[in-house]
């Protein structure tokens, strides 16, 4: 089987394909090369380079080559059906609905946990936990939430789903830059639990009890298993960057994150703004999926000062340990060299001036 195709992706976004095997006008002499270079005289490189232009929910829309020339543009209903491309040149990549891989000989789309139509805008077949449950990830008070086979809960203008389980409550680039830092907080806890110290693989195993919670947020993931979090994106308080609440049922978590405030942390850092988000964006995730676990753990948002005060010292201490891994030098948490009663005392100072906010008045 001879070499087809290469994609690109970035923050689990698919940014471009590199082609060997290309579109119909350049096969018609059996060589590898770029669209009409056989008419034009051009000499027929090895492959292609496509690049491209996705919407708010990760769907390609227009496809450009190396040199930016425009190859295609692309339609779509809100579902998905209807695909509609331009240009006589064939797609590079079978990647097309929010990044999805589309199969050609059904026209159904592979998210991962199942397969979806977008001929009917249904998943094939219905959604579910490992936990058993009468009806998995349903909300009472949300009757397009019953139905297991229902995409997005019936509204794909803004929502997406990222791998055929659970609904996040933001844009393509929101949901991306949140999978990416667990990405890297897997990363942390990979580097930890290879160590020699038992200290270390101790952390690791904080880190991945929090991971665990969240469950997978790869597309390519497919036992979702079941996680009950919620993820959704606002502005929260002044120096506020996320938040955990758990539902009323004892077991969903709603989860928010102050995605500019986490992005603009970095402006004017010696560290730069990129690498300080990047580094954050793990911390802060894993900061709050502690809270879901504690939460989700006494059935209750914290009751007393003393639920309060464990809950942020323990958040803290595992953003603490996703440093360490990642080797992130941009906060007073962890730094190399930091002795354990600078550490201890970092946690500390941390976890009460959260405390304080949080019996403060607004």
């Amino acid at each position: 089987m001879a070499w087809a195709h290469t994609n690109v992706w970035a923050g689990g976004q698919l940014l471009a394909t590199y082609s060997a095997i290309l579109d119909p006008p350049c096969q018609q002499g059996g060589t590898n090369c770029q669209p009409n270079c056989l008419q034009t005289g051009q000499s027929c490189p090895d492959g292609a380079l496509h690049f491209y232009f996705n919407d708010w929910l990760g769907t390609r829309r227009v496809q450009t080559d190396y040199a930016g020339i425009q190859e295609q543009d692309c339609s779509s209903l809100p579902f998905g059906d209807q695909l509609n491309c331009t240009q006589s040149i064939g797609g590079p990549t079978e990647h097309h609905f929010t990044g999805k891989e589309r199969d050609t000989e059904s026209g159904n789309d592979y998210f991962g946990a199942r397969y979806y139509a977008s001929t009917m805008g249904r998943f094939l077949s219905p959604d579910w936990s490992a936990k058993i449950e009468p009806v998995p990830y349903a909300k009472l008070d949300n009757p397009q939430s019953l139905n297991l086979y229902a995409y997005v809960g019936n509204n794909p203008l803004s929502r997406f789903d990222p791998d055929g389980h659970w609904v996040c409550n933001g844009n393509h680039d929101q949901c991306a830059a949140i999978q990416t830092g667990l990405n890297l907080a897997q990363a942390s806890q990979k580097q930890l639990a290879a160590s020699d110290n038992a200290a270390d693989r101790k952390e690791a195993g904080a880190i991945q009890k929090v991971l665990d919670f969240y469950g997978p947020m790869s597309s390519k993931a497919g036992d979702k298993g079941d996680n009950g979090v919620n993820v959704s994106f606002a502005s929260l308080g002044k120096g506020v960057a996320g938040n955990a609440v758990v539902g009323q049922d004892g077991h969903t978590v709603n989860i928010t994150f102050d995605l500019n405030k986490i992005n603009s942390a970095g402006v004017g850092s010696s560290m730069g703004g990129q690498y300080m988000s990047l580094g954050l964006r793990a911390g802060i995730s894993i900061h709050e999926g502690t809270h879901g676990v504690d939460e989700r753990h006494w059935g209750h948002l914290p009751s007393s000062d003393r639920q309060e005060d464990w809950t942020e010292h323990n958040a803290y201490r595992n953003e603490s340990y996703t440093y360490q891994g990642l080797n992130f030098q941009g906060t007073p948490l962890w730094y190399p060299g930091i002795s354990d009663d600078a550490r201890g005392a970092a946690i500390n100072a941390a976890a009460q001036a959260s405390d304080a906010a949080s019996t403060s008045p607004q």
